[in-house]
């Protein structure tokens, strides 16, 4: 879960732009170099089934329903969609609770306070999804 929170406020960061913290260790920055040509944009022109599952967020939670917790949170950190889509999304972490609730047997609220969030309430719920597990 530490290792969850540290990529989430990377991802955040980077999403955010670069700032004094992020620039520290680099050296000066080089003039930028203009081009005149200009570069067409990719063209897609047959839409495949990978390219609809990233782009439909329904898709991706019938996906991450059958996977296990670590492949939830690769998937998560996939791309730059999926990190605006899942991770930086609130509503994603409604969903992610529900399986908290589903998978583990951990009850969630309906609903959550005005001054919390629903990752908040995943982050302290999440480490006691084997609270019912079977020891080894």
């Amino acid at each position: 879960l530490a290792e969850i929170k540290t990529m989430s406020a990377n991802i955040q960061a980077m999403v955010e732009g670069p700032n004094e913290n992020t620039n520290k260790n680099r050296a000066a920055a080089e003039p930028m170099k203009l081009t005149t040509a200009k570069m067409a944009p990719p063209v897609i022109e047959v839409e495949t089934l990978t390219h609809q599952v990233f782009l439909r967020h329904d898709i991706i939670l019938k996906v991450m329903k059958y996977l296990g917790w670590e492949e939830r949170f690769e998937l998560m950190l996939l791309n730059r969609h999926m990190v605006e889509s899942t991770i930086l999304n609130d509503g994603h972490w409604r969903w992610m609770c529900g399986r908290l609730q589903d998978d583990c047997g951990l009850y969630t609220p309906d609903g959550i306070p005005a001054d919390t969030t629903w990752k908040a309430l995943f982050e302290e719920v999440y480490p006691m999804r084997k609270m019912f597990e079977e020891p080894p």
